[in-house]
Order: structure tokens, then C-alpha cells, then sequence
């Protein structure tokens, strides 16, 4: 079902993500946000299998991108929510969006190979404060950087509901 989600920028960099199941066109943010060109460039992406940042026209949900707005704005979109499954995650950083869950619910077999840096597994730049965050629970259309020793795959972990709970 489709649901409205406002996704804020703020004047600066911004690490976003679609909060939807589908892509989402740069033009869509570009409707009610003035982006700004760095280096040409008005979206970048870290690819972690070939270690190079790339400038897609359209954001992935999973994927997490930087972009600079030249001032706070709002945007207001409509679709159906992202839902976190599962994403390949490479040796190094990578810059992904979870949706709205935990790290707990999501490590599938990258347990025990996410590196801190610093103190801390998980980071995300906050525009509104200027300052780097360490969030353990995620948002639709945030994105966040995180680290591993090796290729691994981040999966939701089903819960099993208790025998004889809903008899």
C-alpha cells in the first residue's frame, strides 16, 4: 500500500536513500530541493566492489548517496515502503539504507565481521547537526556507513513465532 514520506534535506550534505521498494528519480527531489554540483556532480554514490564513487541519476533503495541541497527543504513523495531483505555488502565501507529496523534484526552472515572505527560500527552524517551520529536503529531514506572485514550479505532475521502462541 502507498504511504506519503517526507524526506528532509537540510542546507549541505545530505545522506539519503530511497524509501521506497523502487528507484528513485534524482528529478523527484530535485521538484522541491535545489541540489548542488560538486565537481559536476549532484549525487554520489561509494561503490565498495570497485571502490570508486560513481553519480547514478536515480536512487536505489538499499543504496546510500550524498547530496548537497543550498538550503533546508522538504520533500514530499508517495510509494510503496521500503522493506529491508537483504543487501551484499563488500570488504571495506559501504554506504547502505536499511529502512526502518535495528542492526540486531539485519546482521544475516556479516555477524561478527562489522569493524568499529572509533568506538562505533554504524555512522551517519546529520545534516542538521553537522556532525557524524551512531545510530542502532534505522530510518526509511537515511543512509549509513558501515564497515566489514569481508563480503558478506546483511539479512533480515525472521522471528519465530512460539508454538501454540496463536492456537
Amino acid at each position: 500500500c502507498k504511504q506519503e514520506i517526507s524526506l528532509e534535506l537540510y542546507k549541505g550534505w545530505n545522506k539519503i536513500s530511497s524509501p521506497f521498494e523502487t528507484s528513485l528519480p534524482l528529478s523527484a527531489i530535485e521538484n522541491n530541493c535545489n541540489l548542488i554540483s560538486y565537481k559536476g556532480y549532484k549525487v554520489w554514490r561509494w561503490d565498495p566492489k570497485i571502490e570508486i564513487w560513481t553519480h547514478p541519476s536515480y536512487l536505489k533503495p538499499g543504496e546510500g548517496y550524498y547530496v548537497k541541497a543550498d538550503d533546508d527543504c522538504t520533500v514530499k513523495l508517495t510509494g510503496d515502503i521500503f522493506e529491508f531483505d537483504k543487501h551484499q555488502i563488500y570488504k571495506g565501507w559501504n554506504m547502505v539504507s536499511l529502512g526502518n529496523t535495528t542492526l540486531a534484526n539485519i546482521l544475516g552472515d556479516c555477524d561478527g565481521h562489522l569493524i568499529s572505527y572509533k568506538g562505533y560500527k554504524v555512522w551517519r552524517w546529520d545534516p542538521k547537526t553537522k556532525s557524524w551520529v551512531h545510530p542502532t536503529k534505522f530510518e526509511l531514506g537515511k543512509a549509513y556507513f558501515i564497515k566489514t572485514d569481508k563480503d558478506c550479505m546483511l539479512s533480515r532475521i525472521e522471528v519465530p513465532v512460539p508454538v501454540g502462541e496463536f492456537s
